[in-house]
């Protein structure tokens, strides 16, 4: 069943939000980041922690009714206009923008838009929303039940808040004077920090058996995750100050147990410019057409 296009332009109650520094390092600590880089300023991904009751707004409207285990995310785009700081407080307003039918699937386009308490914009996100195979509705009461309660359950924090596993830390290396790389291991519990630490407990992050009831073979690791690890290895080289936009396209679904490797490129044409790649342990791409613009 093809969404109805009637919902493009639906917008949501915005949402207000002050960041706290415990916040930032909760977040930096879910991402694998190098805290020391976050002193004065929050993770480049981070403002999809302004937004997360938003992100469930657009998830659980009742109106859209998408089908969650068929649920991916599509791509990411944040245009940063000022820095956003502890202490700030962000309000953030979101709208579906699009929703087109292609190839079999269906989409949905969102865009957020947050601003500072001078009302001055921060960052704007575009992002999109792909129902593998159209939203059709072969989803009975019970697993649409089940899907909800998991991420309610997630969200009322039934799952340990302090989770015992090895560490992964990511490994950087200059690979030339245009060229950066970095390597770093998904361990079983990233889903799980991630969730807390950003607020999407779509239950498809979080619980394996609905991945494998939904042909994923198991659950998968938020898009946005794998968005703040590429930011990560631009962060560890340069100003995250500096950044006026940051987008990716999220190609192949990430799992606990992959490992990453991260490739950042400066462009011969435009030297503001540096593009970036991500590929897992057999060599497929899981982020493409990824770009930092300085």
């Amino acid at each position: 069943m093809v969404i109805d296009e009637k919902f493009i332009g639906k917008a949501y109650p915005p949402v207000t939000y002050q960041i706290s520094q415990e916040k930032v390092k909760e977040f930096v600590k879910a991402v694998k980041g190098e805290q020391d880089k976050y002193e004065n300023i929050v993770p480049a991904t981070f403002p999809v922690v302004y937004g997360s009751s938003l992100l469930e707004a657009v998830l659980y409207d009742p109106e859209l009714n998408l089908n969650l285990g068929k649920l991916v995310h599509g791509d990411m785009e944040i245009t940063y206009h000022k820095a956003a700081r502890a202490g700030d407080y962000i309000t953030s307003y979101v709208w579906i923008d699009s929703i087109f039918h292609k190839k079999g699937h269906d989409f949905v386009i969102y865009k957020v838009d947050s601003k500072d308490s001078n009302d001055e914009l921060v960052c704007s996100q575009t992002s999109s929303f792909i129902v593998r195979g159209g939203n059709d509705t072969d989803f009975s009461f019970t697993e649409k039940s089940f899907i909800f309660l998991s991420s309610l359950a997630a969200k009322l924090n039934f799952f340990p808040k302090h989770i015992e596993t090895k560490e992964s830390i990511p490994d950087y290396v200059k690979l030339s004077d245009t060229e950066y790389g970095m390597k770093v291991y998904i361990d079983k519990y990233m889903p799980q920090r991630y969730a807390g630490a950003s607020g999407d407990f779509n239950a498809i992050h979080l619980d394996s058996d609905l991945g494998k009831s939904v042909g994923l073979g198991t659950n998968i690791l938020h898009g946005m995750a794998s968005m703040a690890l590429a930011a990560n290895l631009y962060n560890h080289y340069f100003d995250l100050t500096q950044l006026k936009s940051f987008k990716a396209r999220f190609s192949k679904p990430v799992k606990p147990g992959d490992e990453l490797e991260f490739k950042m490129i400066k462009d011969e044409q435009d030297a503001s410019k540096y593009n970036f790649a991500a590929l897992n342990q057999d060599g497929d791409y899981v982020i493409d057409k990824g770009c930092f613009l300085l």
